[in-house]
Parts: C-alpha cells; sequence; structure tokens
C-alpha cells in the first residue's frame, strides 16, 4: 500500500512514535480523486519517563535532511530504515543520536550524552544533525587531510552551551558559550553559519567555525547569566557576523502601520 508520509512525533514523557498515513481507499487513488480519505497508524518506538520529554528533534537519510521539529511530513515513499539517522534532545539534559528502523519498531542507540552544565531552567532550543559539514583545511579539531567534520551532532541550550558532538570512535567534542535566555537557534543549509534569537538579542548570525574555537561568550561581563548585552558595545563578538538592530521598533512600527 502506497504510504503518502511519514511522521518522527516526541512528546512530554519521552515517546517517540512513527506515524505513516495511508489511503483508507486505495481505489480513490487508482481513479485519480481530488479528495483521498486517509487513515493514520502509529507505532511507538521508544518509551520515555516523565521530565526528560522530547524537547528537540532531527532526523537525515544519508545524503539530505527529511525532518526538522517534533511533528513535520518527511517522505512520499516508506523509507529505507538503513539511511535513517534520528537524534533527539530530551529534556533532563540528555541526548541520544538513533538507528531509527521503523520497520522493525526500534531505535537503535548509536550515542548517548549528557550537557554537563544542564540545570532545571535550561531547555535544548537547538539540535541539527550533520552527516557531513564542510569548514576550512586550518579548524583545528579537522583532520589535516580531510575538509570535513563527519557525523557531528550540534546541540544548543537556552543558557548559550551550543556543542558539536561527534559520533566516530574518537568520541571528540568542541563546545562554544554563547550569550544567555536563548529562544532558539538554527543551523544554515551547509552548517558555515548558524542564526539564533533570545531576550539579549532578536537575532544574530554567527560563523560556526570561529563560534567553536573563540573565546567564551556567556562568561564575560557583559553577557553573564541575569544581565543584558549592554547598548553601549555594539561591537560584534568573536564568530559573530551580524546583529540586528532596532527590531522592536521595527515590529512596533509595522504594527501601527497596520
Amino acid at each position: 500500500m502506497a504510504v503518502l508520509t511519514n511522521w518522527f512525533v516526541g512528546d512530554e514523557n519521552g515517546n517517540i512514535k512513527y506515524v505513516s498515513v495511508v489511503p483508507a481507499k486505495p481505489e480513490e487513488i487508482d481513479a485519480r480523486q481530488p479528495h483521498i480519505t486517509l487513515a493514520p497508524t502509529s507505532k511507538n518506538l521508544r518509551d520515555g519517563k516523565p521530565g526528560a520529554g522530547v524537547q528537540r528533534l532531527d532526523v537525515r537519510n544519508s545524503e539530505e535532511r527529511i525532518l526538522v521539529g517534533l511533528k513535520c511530513p518527511i517522505l512520499l515513499e516508506p523509507p529505507n530504515d538503513s539511511f535513517l539517522q534520528l537524534s533527539v534532545a530530551y529534556g533532563d539534559g540528555t541526548a541520544a543520536t538513533y538507528d531509527a528502523q521503523p520497520s522493525k519498531d526500534k531505535l537503535v542507540v548509536v550515542k548517548e550524552w549528557n550537557e554537563p552544565k544542564f540545570r532545571p531552567t535550561c531547555r535544548y532550543i537547538g539540535l541539527d544533525v550533520r552527516p557531513q559539514s564542510v569548514f576550512s583545511r586550518t579548524s583545528r579539531w579537522v583532520e589535516p587531510d580531510r575538509q570535513t567534520i563527519y557525523r557531528g551532532i550540534f546541540t544548543c541550550t537556552s543558557m548559550g552551551h551550543f556543542r558539536l558532538t561527534r559520533l566516530d570512535e574518537s568520541d571528540e567534542n568542541t563546545t562554544a558559550a554563547l550569550p544567555v535566555r536563548l529562544r532558539n537557534l538554527k543551523m544554515s543549509g551547509s552548517g558555515e553559519n548558524f542564526a539564533y534569537g533570545g531576550d539579549e538579542v532578536d537575532l544574530s548570525v554567527w560563523n560556526t567555525e570561529r563560534a567553536l574555537s573563540g573565546p567564551s561568550v556567556s562568561s564575560s561581563p557583559d553577557t553573564a547569566a541575569g544581565q543584558k548585552r549592554k547598548k553601549s558595545k555594539p561591537t560584534l563578538l568573536y564568530g559573530e557576523i551580524w546583529r540586528a538592530k532596532n527590531v522592536s521598533t521595527v515590529l512596533h512600527n509595522i504594527h501601527r502601520s497596520h
């Protein structure tokens, strides 16, 4: 039977389900009806626990992203299990990446780790799976004869703990301390840059490589926990490419014009 769309879904208890939507009446497709009756089905892939809800989820196949977010349609055909890599960040500060095998109703753990500085008031605000991210040959964590960080998982918390976790045998990871009180972080398509928004700055764009090799930001006087960055110092931080200005004023004026 044809599968119209597939979803991975995570909930507040850490359960992960795989949802498929199939035609309830296959003859409607054969007759090319404009409206098709749908029948969703779901299977549980992981039993969670209270206090460790799914906060971020990302899935990739071997070549490109096929899902971002907790609930999103991803494929028009049944997936090949061998190409699905699912990464999840949980509310207790743990994170994991799995080989997803929906056809066998299971997730096979590839690697699990903790964010050491995670606190009850923290939240994961960014997670991105990178089978291959291309940076310069001068990167201190890249082998001299390679241009890629292979099979890496980027995570970031609301307190600015930005981490690249390697999935190879070396167990190498690289961290950066960004400004605190962040609300959302997204990587660019290539992984070369990322952007975040939060209470201190509405929107800021950074170079990933410089952020991971630069000095600590959140420990500086201007960005300590509970403090806002001083407006009298508009200089960009190390690794920061661009920072939005007067966003609240612009939005206010747009609202008034409507």
